[in-house]
């Protein structure tokens, strides 16, 4: 599964309060305010959770269930087949999350015969009258209904299972559709099973639905039979076993686009709107399957793949075996892809069909066994697509990002010691987990790093896994005892901090390095093993010496004849770490020029940074920077680069609006569009009107419009009304941060606003709405109170609701505050108050 946002972006609506209301020097906290949510790092916590204990073994699964959408609820029959794992059983308790039982039968083959039991809206208990044995199957028959919206906040929080979306057609850009998620242990929401990921088992759906909506599930669709009465029901099968939590059922009014790979089916189903543009987007899937299936030695291994666009969608993406589901991000336009193709988030969840699917980690606290191979293959992809450097720029800041997380977060990737499965996924089992697999394949090499994922996807197909088996089949393909390895980076928290330095000893002829392990025990290991190679320059030539760093200082020598260009450790620059360099101005302008990695100059341009001042061959760097193959590489330059220390400001002009002009990596246009105000006023109005007349890609424009509301406000209104159309969420953002600060009629825009809202855009465009209507007219500010008790009422996803809900309480504690000097607020605040007060309760 991809992760999204979501959560951190939700805590942003809780903090927001003090930005709409006024301000007053010495004014007491009101107690009508929020309190502040700290965010304070954690450590462990003491609820050990172990596997599964398997009492039965789930065989097969067959439903027959009818969606209702206007009751939110799924009318079903499950018919199960087990078998004790080990131990005689004479009860079975089955997961089944806020249903309505209606019964519990045994399937013999004398009848049904009904079974009693217990149900206490989250398992059945049943009691099967005699003992079975392992050699034994039973086959149970369980009527029942799917609620999930019963217990709405706690079903909101913990997963519904199947989400029935905009039924009652109030959202204008969202069709009515439903989709399901099982991951962590959300299946049992929608149907009774045994909710555990050391489960598996085959699948067969038969789903009625409305005749003229289309349906997808696992596996092939057998059959499709019309009934005579407006609906149809569809035949799902998958007869290859998986866990339940990667079981898949969606309905809508689909497009299919079709496509192949050797011989099995590559579709992409949308909404019509977006037909046109869906093919574009996942016009590399083939290929991807054919490398990964290649690289790997174990062809895809799925009956077909298929993906699915979806609205307010949990996360990012989720990898059902055969079937994936994505965030309405992929509900774009082929104008959207110029700013971000979706490679990133199409191969994550396409090797997921191995590692997770295929092969699956016994238990949540082994996730690393599932997203940490996920993770590492964009990175994997990226570099056999767009060449190494594009990987190696991709990665780094993908490990930044588990860095920055670890001040907050600091625990082994494989922990047992959690609340809830949710929190697991993290920075920690992604990112770092992926930066951890990327140095076991530098340490083994690639031929060993292949040949064990190989015979560990071989060995353990259809099966479950737990981390000593990855270990164990990289030691098999070795011959080296790897506990060091894996125990050190995936059984123990952090990473290390890493001070090097060197010095020439020139009597001696010798180079002194040394590598001080800084890190604090309490944070990560007292010492690491790092092996490592450094790169030595003397006179232009570079040789290669390899080093194992294994204790909390280690020096080393090597014999040099004359005083290094530049000493590089971790030449390949895969060591997980923190890391200061005594590198000298002299030595990261040559490592800049010489070292032949994206991060060597990434390192070299970041030292560099704060010697700009008047320092013609620093600044000659990060003129160079601004032309680098290496589009990361640019991108970095723009942002570090201080005009007001350069010399030549014209000179630093010209290569600023050349990139603006010409640079085929709109990201790096975005930057420096908005680097560009920092250096001329007049020339950036120019620059910034220009971009809005003829440049295509839409963060481009909202950066060009963000920046010229602040210099001609009359002039960026213009150009809003002009991009106000659009469905694009970098354009609906800027657009709002223009319209809020007018009293124009522009109340449909903010509607249009906040239908489309999504975890990344919510918080802005909230915002920007709540400001238009502090200065709105009364009958503007009724109506906007009005649409926001519909998004309250109707809206599936939390950042819409509680949002909507905020902004009605800042708007109250807005107008109250004004009141107190101006009647005319008093009138406003009764507005609020009354149409508001659902939600402000």
């Amino acid at each position: 599964m991809r992760r999204s946002c979501l959560l951190f972006s939700i805590l942003l609506i809780f903090i927001s309060l003090n930005a709409n209301c006024p301000k007053k020097k010495g004014r007491k906290k009101s107690p009508k305010q929020l309190e502040e949510i700290v965010i304070t790092p954690q450590n462990y916590i003491t609820s050990y959770k172990p596997s599964y204990q398997k009492y039965f073994d789930l065989l097969s699964t067959k439903l027959n269930v009818k969606p209702v959408f206007k009751e939110k609820a799924i009318y079903g029959t499950a018919e199960l087949i087990l078998k004790p794992h080990f131990y005689d059983q004479n009860q079975l308790v089955l997961d089944a999350k806020y249903m309505k039982i209606n019964s519990v039968e045994l399937k013999t083959s004398e009848g049904n015969k009904t079974l009693k039991y217990s149900y206490d809206t989250l398992q059945i208990k049943i009691d099967l009258e005699r003992y079975y044995t392992k050699n034994d199957q039973i086959i149970l028959l369980v009527d029942y209904v799917a609620q999930p919206y019963k217990q709405d906040s706690i079903q909101l929080e913990s997963g519904r299972g199947m989400y029935f979306i905009d039924v009652e057609e109030k959202n204008p850009y969202k069709p009515t559709h439903m989709w399901s998620q099982g991951e962590e242990e959300s299946s049992s929401c929608w149907f009774p099973t045994l909710d555990a990921t050391n489960q598996k088992t085959t699948e067969e759906i038969f789903v009625t639905l409305d005749k003229n909506l289309t349906s997808l599930s696992n596996g092939l669709l057998l059959d499709s039979k019309d009934n005579g009465d407006g609906t149809k029901t569809d035949h799902w099968k998958q007869d290859k076993p998986h866990s339940p939590y990667l079981f898949f059922l969606g309905i809508g009014d689909y497009y299919k686009s079709t496509d192949k790979w050797r011989d099995k089916e590559v579709s992409a189903y949308t909404f019509p709107k977006y037909k046109d543009d869906v093919a574009e987007i996942f016009k590399y899937l083939p290929e991807m399957m054919e490398f990964y299936s290649q690289k790997l030695g174990v062809d895809f291994p799925w009956d077909k793949l298929a993906n699915i666009m979806a609205y307010d969608y949990t996360a990012g993406a989720m990898e059902n075996s055969s079937v994936v589901i994505y965030y309405e991000k992929l509900l774009c336009s082929r104008q959207q892809l110029i700013d971000d193709n979706f490679d990133w988030i199409i191969s994550h969840e396409l090797f997921h069909q191995w590692f997770g699917d295929l092969v699956t980690a016994e238990s949540w606290a082994n996730l690393t066994l599932n997203e940490s191979f996920a993770d590492y293959s964009e990175c994997l992809w990226k570099e056999y697509k767009y060449g190494k450097d594009d990987a190696d720029g991709y990665r780094y800041r993908a490990t930044q990002k588990y860095i920055r997380s670890s001040k907050f977060k600091n625990e082994p990737i494989v922990n047992y010691y959690y609340d809830t499965p949710h929190e697991i996924f993290d920075d920690i089992r992604y990112e770092k987990g992926g930066a951890v697999l990327h140095m076991l394949r530098n340490y083994v090499g690639d031929n060993a790093f292949y040949k064990a994922l190989n015979k560990y996807l071989t060995d353990y197909k259809f099966k479950n896994v737990e981390l000593s088996d990855l270990r164990k089949e990289f030691e098999e393909v070795t011959g080296e005892d790897l506990n060091w390895f894996f125990n050190q980076w995936w059984l123990s928290k952090g990473h290390p901090f890493l001070d090097i330095t060197h010095k020439y000893d020139e009597k001696n002829k010798t180079i002194e390095l040394t590598v001080r392990q800084t890190q604090r025990d309490a944070d990560a290991l007292t010492a690491f093993r790092i092996p490592s190679k450094v790169d030595i320059y003397i006179n232009g030539k570079k040789e290669t010496k390899i080093i194992d760093v294994n204790d909390r200082i280690n020096t080393f020598y090597f014999p040099a004849a004359t005083a290094p260009q530049l000493v590089n450790f971790d030449a390949d620059k895969v060591l997980l770490c923190e890391k200061t360099e005594d590198l000298s101005e002299a030595e990261n302008i040559f490592k800049f020029y010489n070292a032949p990695l994206y991060i060597d100059k990434l390192e070299a341009l970041r030292a560099l940074s704060s010697r700009q001042k008047d320092n013609v061959a620093v600044q000659s760097v990060f003129l160079k920077a601004l032309q680098d193959k290496n589009w990361y590489i640019r991108m970095e330059a723009v942002d570090a680069v201080e005009p007001d220390k350069f010399q030549s400001k014209a000179q630093l002009s010209l290569a600023i609006q050349n990139i603006i002009n010409t640079d085929d990596k709109s990201v790096v246009r975005e930057k420096a569009i908005n680097k560009m105000s920092k250096i001329e006023k007049e020339k950036s109005v120019e620059t910034f009107e220009k971009v809005l007349n003829k440049d295509s890609s839409y963060i481009c424009l909202s950066a060009a419009l963000n920046n010229l509301k602040n210099y001609n406000k009359p002039k960026a209104y213009e150009y809003a009304e002009k991009l106000s159309a659009s469905e694009s969420p970098d354009i609906v953002i800027a657009v709002g941060k223009v319209f809020k600060d007018t009293t124009a009629d522009n109340l449909e825009f903010f509607k249009k606003a906040i239908w489309l809202n999504s975890p990344r855009t919510f918080y802005s465009n909230f915002r920007s709405f709540g400001e238009y209507l502090e200065i709105a007219n009364n009958s503007t500010l009724e109506k906007g109170i009005l649409f926001l008790k519909d998004i309250y009422t109707y809206e599936e996803s939390d950042y819409n609701t509680q949002g909507a809900k905020q902004v009605v309480k800042n708007l109250s504690y807005y107008f109250a505050e004004k009141a107190k000097k101006d009647k005319q607020a008093d009138i406003k605040l009764q507005i609020v108050n009354k149409t508001g007060r659902e939600l402000l309760n």
